[in-house]
Protein backbone atom coordinates (compact mmCIF):
# COMPACT_ATOMS: atom_id res chain seq x y z
CA UNK A 1 0.00 0.00 0.00
CA UNK A 2 2.36 2.65 1.35
CA UNK A 3 4.62 1.33 -2.43
CA UNK A 4 1.87 2.44 -4.22
CA UNK A 5 1.17 5.98 -2.79
CA UNK A 6 4.65 6.77 -2.94
CA UNK A 7 4.78 5.34 -6.70
CA UNK A 8 1.00 7.74 -7.28
CA UNK A 9 3.14 10.82 -5.47
CA UNK A 10 6.26 10.46 -7.68
CA UNK A 11 3.75 10.86 -10.81
CA UNK A 12 2.04 13.76 -9.51
CA UNK A 13 4.60 15.83 -8.05
CA UNK A 14 8.09 15.96 -9.77
CA UNK A 15 11.05 15.40 -7.85
CA UNK A 16 12.47 18.13 -6.29
CA UNK A 17 15.43 19.69 -7.91
CA UNK A 18 18.77 19.16 -6.11
CA UNK A 19 20.43 21.74 -4.28
CA UNK A 20 23.66 22.00 -6.76
CA UNK A 21 27.19 23.48 -5.07
CA UNK A 22 29.86 25.00 -6.99
CA UNK A 23 33.70 24.82 -6.13
CA UNK A 24 35.15 28.17 -5.62
CA UNK A 25 38.29 28.17 -7.30
CA UNK A 26 41.53 29.99 -6.86
CA UNK A 27 40.96 32.01 -9.80
CA UNK A 28 37.78 34.13 -8.46
CA UNK A 29 39.17 34.53 -4.73
CA UNK A 30 42.36 35.92 -6.77
CA UNK A 31 40.17 37.97 -9.00
CA UNK A 32 38.36 39.30 -4.98
CA UNK A 33 42.04 40.12 -3.51
CA UNK A 34 43.15 42.14 -6.70
CA UNK A 35 40.26 44.38 -6.14
CA UNK A 36 40.63 44.64 -2.60
CA UNK A 37 44.62 45.90 -4.01
CA UNK A 38 45.99 42.70 -3.05
CA UNK A 39 47.84 41.55 -6.22
CA UNK A 40 48.14 37.94 -6.33
CA UNK A 41 47.65 35.03 -8.84
CA UNK A 42 45.32 32.13 -8.50
CA UNK A 43 48.93 30.13 -8.10
CA UNK A 44 49.57 31.99 -4.60
CA UNK A 45 45.95 31.52 -3.52
CA UNK A 46 45.85 28.44 -0.76
CA UNK A 47 42.37 27.10 0.16
CA UNK A 48 42.44 25.93 3.83
CA UNK A 49 38.99 24.15 3.57
CA UNK A 50 37.01 23.34 0.54
CA UNK A 51 35.01 26.11 -0.34
CA UNK A 52 31.36 25.82 -1.67
CA UNK A 53 28.60 28.14 -3.53
CA UNK A 54 25.02 27.63 -4.47
CA UNK A 55 25.95 29.71 -7.52
CA UNK A 56 28.31 29.27 -10.24
CA UNK A 57 31.14 32.13 -9.47
CA UNK A 58 29.30 33.78 -6.81
CA UNK A 59 30.88 37.84 -6.08
CA UNK A 60 33.40 37.40 -2.95
CA UNK A 61 34.45 40.10 -0.88
CA UNK A 62 37.43 40.26 1.58
CA UNK A 63 36.83 41.01 5.30
CA UNK A 64 40.20 41.41 6.83
CA UNK A 65 43.78 40.50 6.34
CA UNK A 66 45.78 39.35 8.62
CA UNK A 67 50.11 38.67 8.42
CA UNK A 68 50.72 34.89 9.77
CA UNK A 69 54.27 32.95 9.80
CA UNK A 70 56.12 32.31 6.66
CA UNK A 71 55.07 35.06 4.73
CA UNK A 72 51.97 34.06 4.09
CA UNK A 73 48.89 36.48 4.60
CA UNK A 74 45.51 35.20 5.43
CA UNK A 75 42.54 36.27 3.98
CA UNK A 76 38.91 36.00 5.49
CA UNK A 77 36.39 36.02 2.63
CA UNK A 78 32.65 35.35 2.02
CA UNK A 79 30.08 36.19 -0.38
CA UNK A 80 28.74 39.18 -1.15
CA UNK A 81 24.94 37.45 -0.83
CA UNK A 82 25.50 35.40 2.15
CA UNK A 83 23.32 32.98 1.07
CA UNK A 84 25.13 31.89 -1.21
CA UNK A 85 28.53 30.94 0.85
CA UNK A 86 29.76 30.70 4.23
CA UNK A 87 32.57 32.64 5.09
CA UNK A 88 36.01 31.12 4.69
CA UNK A 89 39.54 31.57 5.21
CA UNK A 90 42.46 31.39 2.23
CA UNK A 91 46.09 31.48 2.51
CA UNK A 92 48.26 34.02 0.30
CA UNK A 93 51.84 33.18 -0.08
CA UNK A 94 53.29 36.45 -0.95
CA UNK A 95 56.96 37.22 -2.06
CA UNK A 96 58.92 38.98 0.69
CA UNK A 97 59.04 42.42 -0.86
CA UNK A 98 55.29 42.24 -1.17
CA UNK A 99 54.43 40.87 1.87
CA UNK A 100 55.38 44.10 4.07
CA UNK A 101 54.27 46.85 1.57
CA UNK A 102 50.54 44.61 1.01
CA UNK A 103 50.31 45.71 4.72
CA UNK A 104 50.64 48.99 4.92
CA UNK A 105 47.19 51.28 4.83
CA UNK A 106 48.68 53.59 3.02
CA UNK A 107 49.08 50.67 -0.26
CA UNK A 108 45.87 48.96 0.60
CA UNK A 109 42.57 50.51 -0.86
CA UNK A 110 39.89 51.22 1.33
CA UNK A 111 38.12 47.68 0.96
CA UNK A 112 40.59 46.59 2.99
CA UNK A 113 42.71 49.61 4.62
CA UNK A 114 39.24 49.55 6.75
CA UNK A 115 40.86 46.62 8.38
CA UNK A 116 43.49 47.56 11.00
CA UNK A 117 47.03 45.57 11.13
CA UNK A 118 46.76 42.52 13.14
CA UNK A 119 49.05 44.42 15.94
CA UNK A 120 45.62 46.65 16.70
CA UNK A 121 43.62 43.39 17.64
CA UNK A 122 42.85 44.18 21.36
CA UNK A 123 39.71 41.04 20.72
CA UNK A 124 40.86 38.07 19.29
CA UNK A 125 37.98 35.64 17.93
CA UNK A 126 37.21 32.63 20.52
CA UNK A 127 37.88 35.25 23.34
CA UNK A 128 35.59 35.89 26.33
CA UNK A 129 34.48 39.75 26.85
CA UNK A 130 31.75 41.49 28.19
CA UNK A 131 28.88 42.75 26.59
CA UNK A 132 27.57 46.21 28.14
CA UNK A 133 23.73 46.63 26.32
CA UNK A 134 22.22 49.91 26.80
CA UNK A 135 18.51 51.40 26.46
CA UNK A 136 16.36 54.11 27.68
CA UNK A 137 15.77 52.50 30.67
CA UNK A 138 17.86 49.31 30.42
CA UNK A 139 21.64 48.50 31.28
CA UNK A 140 22.83 44.84 30.81
CA UNK A 141 25.95 43.39 31.02
CA UNK A 142 26.04 39.29 29.58
CA UNK A 143 29.75 37.47 28.87
CA UNK A 144 29.91 36.88 25.30
CA UNK A 145 32.59 35.03 22.73
CA UNK A 146 34.29 37.04 20.20
CA UNK A 147 33.49 36.00 16.25
CA UNK A 148 36.17 38.46 14.92
CA UNK A 149 38.97 40.18 15.44
CA UNK A 150 38.17 43.73 16.66
CA UNK A 151 40.32 47.18 16.98
CA UNK A 152 39.29 49.70 19.24
CA UNK A 153 36.04 51.59 17.89
CA UNK A 154 35.21 48.84 15.40
CA UNK A 155 32.19 47.33 15.02
CA UNK A 156 31.97 43.00 15.27
CA UNK A 157 29.79 40.18 15.65
CA UNK A 158 29.56 38.38 19.45
CA UNK A 159 27.48 35.64 20.58
CA UNK A 160 26.30 34.41 23.87
CA UNK A 161 27.89 30.94 25.66
CA UNK A 162 25.17 29.20 24.28
CA UNK A 163 25.83 30.62 20.82
CA UNK A 164 21.73 31.17 20.28
CA UNK A 165 22.20 34.75 20.05
CA UNK A 166 24.44 36.94 17.51
CA UNK A 167 25.15 40.72 18.54
CA UNK A 168 26.98 43.67 16.62
CA UNK A 169 28.90 45.38 18.88
CA UNK A 170 31.57 48.53 18.84
CA UNK A 171 34.85 47.28 21.05
CA UNK A 172 35.52 49.93 23.89
CA UNK A 173 38.81 48.00 25.18
CA UNK A 174 40.49 44.49 25.83
CA UNK A 175 37.35 43.22 27.61
CA UNK A 176 34.98 45.54 26.76
CA UNK A 177 32.18 46.01 24.08
CA UNK A 178 29.21 48.16 23.93
CA UNK A 179 25.71 47.99 22.57
CA UNK A 180 22.53 49.40 21.78
CA UNK A 181 18.67 47.85 22.76
CA UNK A 182 16.35 49.46 21.25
Amino acid sequence: MILIVTAVLWSVFPAWPASRQFAVTTTEIAQALNKAGVEVSPDHVSLLSEVLSTTPEPLLKVRSIEKSANLQLVARMECQNSQECVPFLVGVKQEPEQSSALLSAANLRPAVAAYPAMSTFVLRTGVTATLQLDGEHIHITIPVICMENGAVGQNIRVTDRSRRVVYRANVVNGGLLKGRVR
